[in-house]
């Protein structure tokens, strides 16, 4: 690897702190990796950002740092136990909301640019962000759960609510193209990432990205018109 410089290094040394306060968040969510085992991998992940950064870009180092250390503790947890992976609905959620997240960035107006948005605009864009991730978490549910993984003690009534949610999600996907399935599947019940499906379906990374960010877009927009049909009908 190549060595950091004294700069980088402080870069690094000034993150450290986050590394760890975000191994600990992401822990409980993710089976058969440890809060040690995640900040290893974060620490990895935080000096491939270091060699990468450019301070010209005007993006702070962490803001530039978390998503790719968040990345590198997923991606460390999938190669340690492929098997859970795959059966993860939470590793699942993770993949996915970590896609959309790095969507999202990558459309960004680019630093020291004027953004041409109104205010109510770039709300709205933080919201539909906001939205498309609670939908890819529903998405993740739509895989049988791993036995493993049940927790105990689990609440009856909030699992009827959200059986009943995923039960309209599932007809709205039943609605999809052949190729929208597909990249449910693959993402969601599979367990691919991105840049594994892109390589199945023969296309880039960023097409894939695209189409799954604009899918599940969608999708929520299409569920949360559906649950509100029941309110509405009762007026």
């Amino acid at each position: 690897m190549t060595a950091l410089s004294a700069e980088q290094r402080r870069w690094v040394e000034q993150c450290v702190p986050r590394i760890a306060a975000l191994a600990r968040a992401l822990a409980p969510r993710i089976p058969h990796a440890s809060v040690d085992e995640l900040e290893s991998a974060g620490y990895e992940g935080l000096v491939q950002a270091a060699l990468r950064y450019d301070p010209s870009s005007g993006v702070p180092f962490h803001a530039f740092a978390h998503y790719r250390a968040r990345g590198a503790m997923i991606d460390s947890a999938r190669r340690a136990a492929p098997e859970i992976r795959r059966r993860s609905r939470a590793l699942k959620a993770l993949q996915a909301t970590q896609a959309l997240l790095e969507h999202a960035e990558s459309q960004q107006v680019a630093p020291g640019a004027a953004d041409p948005r109104t205010l109510r605009e770039r709300i709205a864009a933080a919201e539909q962000l906001v939205a498309q991730t609670t939908t890819a978490v529903m998405l993740s549910k739509l895989a049988p759960a791993d036995p493993e993984l049940v927790a105990a003690g689990a609440d009856v009534e909030a699992d009827v609510a959200a059986e009943q949610t995923c039960a309209r999600l599932r007809d709205l996907v039943a609605r999809c193209s052949e190729d929208e399935q597909k990249l449910i599947a693959a993402l969601y019940i599979d367990g691919l990432n991105m840049h594994e499906y892109a390589e199945v379906c023969g296309k880039s990374v960023s097409t894939v990205s695209r189409h799954h960010a604009k899918l599940v877009a969608r999708l929520g927009v299409d569920l949360r018109a559906q649950l509100a049909e029941p309110a509405s009908g009762r007026g």
